[in-house]
């Protein structure tokens, strides 16, 4: 008998488990090994051989479903028994990533949530106090230096690795998140915030989480769940309410008033659409402090180059107060660390945890401001009532959009 799979015929011994050794056998019902034994016909143990189509297949063997041995071994899958496992193995990465982080929200991820929500109101309040001695323009291109350089360092720190190998699949999805975030997100959001103040800006920045469950509606195919549309309609209420009659009067006293209004929304639509474009750029490279660092890089080439046009022709823009700067610099640190915190928590939970804590952050602005800026932002009843219900909406947008 010649050596089956590599193993030597137990030479001398004429029967192996009480068998007898199939001297004279073709072919065992098709089994290869058994090619050069002829004739095993008639032997029971032949008879209790299973055949291909008698073997369990890999769906009801969950232990070899994720098995990298099946998957990448082209011998082992040509197996019978490891049909389909290759297939089975390569699972996206979204479900691989929710296996990995479990329904347990972490302490860790919802401390970095509420640090988010807390960074950036915190950013829209120094923000606003920088603008009393910096020109808005000046702050926009300020800010954005300061969190690149500041983002650049810690990751050539933390990961000197992960910031010098980036792929080329992902620096398209970097670039764009970058762009849409940074060069255009935080632009308006800081033209909002120099026309309308903070709390009232927070407000329509918080539209970000509607914004978001729209795009993934239209774009990745997901439901209009009712607990999404009532919470719409909760955050446009609460607008208005906040808002009052200003939107109206301001269109005839003070034109402004209206485009921080609507810079303020476009900040908030830019911003959801950042945040399906950074879930896309983090699973493709999965580093958000790189993400974050490269994306304001990709802001930069634009930004950077249209305030210093903007500065060479207007002196206004080149004058500040050293004191104000303090505040801008402050603000460019808090938005970064805010969008970089963000990026952390969801990778340590799901984001049902996570919206909810981020969209108190007009809560947080509010409180801020009425700390630190009170003589800058006028805070009413009204506008607290308005805060309120718009937060309450946009939480029950963010679990409505999990269901």
């Amino acid at each position: 008998m010649h050596a089956v799979s590599g193993i030597p015929n137990p030479a001398g011994n004429p029967v192996v488990s009480g068998i007898p050794n199939p001297a004279g056998n073709p072919v065992v019902s098709g089994i290869p090994i058994a090619a050069s034994n002829p004739g095993v016909s008639g032997v029971p143990f032949a008879a209790s051989i299973p055949t291909p189509a008698s073997i369990p297949s890999a769906a009801v063997i969950p232990i070899l479903a994720g098995s990298p041995i099946i998957a990448d071994n082209p011998v082992v899958a040509s197996i019978p028994i490891a049909a389909g496992i290759s297939a089975a193995f390569r699972i996206p990465f979204g479900e691989r990533r929710a296996a990995r982080v479990g329904r347990g929200p972490t302490m860790i991820a919802i401390c970095l949530s509420l640090l988010s929500a807390i960074s950036l109101g915190s950013g829209a309040v120094s923000g606003r106090a920088g603008m009393t001695g910096v020109h808005p323009v000046a702050v926009i291109g300020i800010a954005l230096v300061v969190g690149f350089v500041s983002a650049t360092i810690v990751s050539a720190v933390l990961y000197p690795s992960a910031l010098f190998g980036v792929p080329a699949s992902a620096l398209p999805w970097i670039a764009f998140f970058g762009l849409v975030q940074f060069a255009v997100g935080r632009t308006t959001a800081y033209i909002g915030l120099s026309t309308i103040g903070a709390s009232r800006v927070a407000l329509f920045i918080s539209t970000q989480v509607p914004f978001a469950a729209f795009f993934a509606i239209a774009f990745t195919g997901e439901s209009l769940t009712t607990l999404v549309a009532v919470g719409t309609v909760a955050v446009m209420l609460g607008l208005l309410l906040a808002s009052g009659d200003s939107l109206t009067q301001g269109w005839r006293t003070d034109r402004s008033y209206l485009i921080g209004c609507i810079a303020g929304l476009t900040a908030g639509a830019a911003t959801g659409a950042s945040t399906v474009l950074a879930k896309q750029a983090v699973e493709v490279y999965n580093s958000p402090l790189v993400v974050s660092s490269l994306g304001m890089l990709a802001a930069m080439f634009i930004v950077v180059p249209v305030v210093s046009a903007i500065a060479a022709r207007s002196p206004a823009v080149r004058s500040f107060d050293r004191r104000s700067m303090a505040f801008v610099w402050l603000s460019g640190l808090c938005t970064t660390g805010s969008i970089v915190a963000q990026l952390f928590a969801v990778q340590r939970a799901d984001v049902v945890i996570v919206a909810p804590i981020l969209a108190t952050f007009p809560l947080w602005t509010l409180l801020l401001s009425h700390m630190f800026i009170s003589r800058l932002e006028q805070i009413t009843l009204r506008l607290t009532i308005g805060t309120v219900v718009a937060v309450a909406g946009v939480i029950a947008v963010a679990v409505g959009g999990q269901l």
